[in-house]
């Protein structure tokens, strides 16, 4: 005859498995007299509760432990909507957190005027321009991709510097400048047009609502005629109507659909949306193959106020690649990991009690087995049992000896902090060399942070520059402080590159070059410094074998620099006539030339040890 079997699949709905020869009609039949379908359709109701909202969004039922919360989409979109719920992982969101402390402190600009720099300062200023930062570093971190409104407005500025008299400068700078900045969603972001040459544009996805509320408004601004409703929006729509006595909610349906007054005045989608877009049949088809599934409401960004910054991406990739994709095998892992140790805890919670009477040589009786049953009822919530020799309890758990092992979690841990602070895969009991491993990890902070810096720079200061031609004429350079991420430092290097520079093998440029500092900009602030302070801070300073010595040209005149205090006491006797650094004493007459006689009587030695003719004291 066979068997018959009922499962549950994914979606906690039941299947029958025949294995009979019996009609799946008849067995159907029997499990609904049976109420074996009640208890299924009960427990994969149960399941879908429990599945995290998230997961039916993304169209997986992952079951009671969601066991498939990380198996990597196929879309951009869907990567980084898993990116981002990540970010609630330990050593995922630490290394965000930490990466962005190490990366983002305090941001400068710096330019060739110094009024200019000033303003640009306060700019940065009014902006919040550190916290700008921090956003952008953390979108780039979950999203590898990261899109910045701006907003345009006119300010006046005035330099905080003081002239020659001491007077405040007077100048000022009335200037278009951006006013406020916000980053929008990347999963409702399009890139169109034509990918080479920097030539793309950005779209805006909306939703059927927002497409409603967007034509309307575009109309208006265009001076159209503003289109209806659509009727598909009108129907199924049920407002809740709040009852004020508390005694709950009711629902009415509406017969039509209307958008509020105040929605159709909207400043924010008049200026940034050009309009809507509309691709050709070879963009739809690209479009379609890239994860963009609704093409009819697609709203071009204006380019003057709207730019995105990417990982690094080739100009045929619409996208770039979900750097945080390659966490997610590791994060799967983690999570069955987890859920491993889950089930053993509660396995080991949940025990099995046997209680045996009898043995083989004196079995049981009934009523010894009946009275033990009544017992075993009455005495489970107090840890106490009567017998004799022939009672035996056993306790049946499974084995909890691998439950939480730290070296299992330390396994995924470590390649999840690797791969998210961008270090080397530490192998070994040490963990690898730390001063390499943290060199690594600021090399590529420091290599990120610098290409966010290109981006602001292309996108934001370039057309400041534009927008005010006459009064921003100097380029703006964004520095950030401090310069050079250095989570380890390697004295023998260090020692290394002064050892040459010292010898005249490499140039200063060469040893500042290798701590992250410029030496253009290091000569503009060491000129500007001694045009404002002069000597105030250079008649202390200690000798520097790598600078200008006594008697040699300043690197910014033509004058000799006088040797200070300091560098002739450390020069030692090759300095001369002081009293800590040696040579002459006043009144030895130690140092000056012999006079041709002894004054005790040595003159003959004398001449002999100086045969040049001098003129008497006489």
């Amino acid at each position: 005859m066979g068997s018959s079997e009922v499962v549950l699949d994914e979606r906690g709905a039941p299947i029958l498995i025949n294995m009979s020869t019996v009609d799946v009609p008849d067995i159907a039949g029997a499990l609904r007299d049976s109420g074996e379908n009640k208890i299924a359709d009960a427990l994969g109701q149960w399941i879908n509760k429990v599945a995290p909202p998230l997961t039916r969004r993304r169209g997986r039922f992952g079951g009671i432990l969601d066991r498939d919360r990380y198996l990597s989409p196929v879309t951009y979109f869907d990567k980084v909507r898993l990116a981002r719920e990540a970010m609630r992982d330990d050593v995922i969101g630490g290394a965000a957190d930490g990466t962005e402390a190490l990366a983002i402190d305090q941001v400068s600009v710096e330019c060739e005027d110094a009024r200019q720099e000033d303003v640009w300062n306060q700019i940065l200023g009014d902006l919040n321009m550190d916290g700008q930062l921090r956003k952008h570093w953390r979108a780039l971190f979950s999203d590898s991709a990261a899109v910045c409104a701006v907003w345009w407005g006119t300010k006046t500025y005035t330099p905080r510097l003081t002239g020659p008299a001491g007077n405040a400068a007077r100048k000022k700078f009335d200037l278009q400048v951006p006013v406020g900045i916000t980053f929008l969603d990347g999963t409702k972001i399009v890139p169109v047009g034509s990918l080479m040459f920097g030539q793309e544009m950005l779209a805006y996805a909306a939703e059927p609502l927002e497409a409603a509320v967007f034509d309307q408004i575009l109309a208006r601004r265009d001076g159209q005629e503003v289109p209806a409703t659509p009727a598909r929006l009108m129907r199924n729509r049920r407002p809740i109507e709040i009852d004020p006595t508390g005694s709950g909610t009711s629902i009415a349906p509406i017969s039509r659909f209307e958008i509020q007054e105040s929605s159709l005045d909207d400043p924010i989608v008049r200026r940034l949306i050009v309009g809507r877009y509309i691709p050709d049949v070879m963009e739809t088809l690209a479009l379609l193959e890239d994860g963009v599934e609704d093409l009819s409401r697609l709203y071009l960004l204006d380019p003057a106020a709207v730019f995105r910054s990417t990982a690094t991406r080739l100009d045929y990739d619409r996208f770039p690649e979900v750097r945080g994709e390659s966490w997610f095998e590791l994060l799967d892992l983690k999570a069955q990991l987890r859920q491993m140790d889950r089930v053993h805890l509660v396995g080991g919670s949940h025990m099995i009690i046997i209680v045996r009477k009898g043995t083989d040589d004196i079995p049981a009786l009934p009523e010894e087995i009946r009275a033990l049953q009544a017992s075993a009822r009455t005495i489970a919530s107090v840890p106490l049992i009567v017998g004799d020799h022939r009672l035996t309890v056993d306790i049946i758990t499974p084995k909890l000896d691998v439950t939480l092992n730290r070296e299992k979690h330390d396994t995924i841990d470590v390649r999840l902090f690797a791969r998210a602070w961008g270090s080397f895969i530490p192998t070994g009991d040490d963990l690898g060399d730390p001063t390499k491993i943290g060199q690594v990890i600021g090399r590529h902070l420091q290599s990120r942070r610098k290409m966010m810096r290109r981006d602001w720079e292309l996108h934001l200061f370039q057309q400041i520059r534009d927008r005010n031609p006459t009064l921003m004429t100097e380029r703006a350079k964004l520095v950030f402080q401090p310069a050079n991420i250095a989570l380890a430092f390697d004295q023998a290097w260090a020692s290394f590159l002064l050892d040459l520079r010292g010898g005249g093998e490499i140039a200063q440029g060469t040893v500042l070059a290798q701590f992250g500092i410029s030496i253009a900009d290091e000569a503009r602030k060491v000129k500007r410094e001694r045009e404002a302070y002069g000597k105030l801070f250079q008649e202390n300073a200690p000798f520097n074998p790598f600078g200008p010595q006594s008697g040699q040209a300043s690197p910014d005149d033509d004058e000799p620099v006088l040797p200070t205090k300091v560098a002739r006491r450390a020069g030692g006797r090759q300095g001369g006539g002081t009293r800590s650094g040696g040579g002459a004493a006043p009144g030895t007459g130690q140092g000056q030339k012999p006079t041709g006689r002894s004054r005790s009587g040595g003159g003959r030695r004398a001449r002999t040890q100086d045969t040049t003719e001098e003129p008497t004291d006489e």
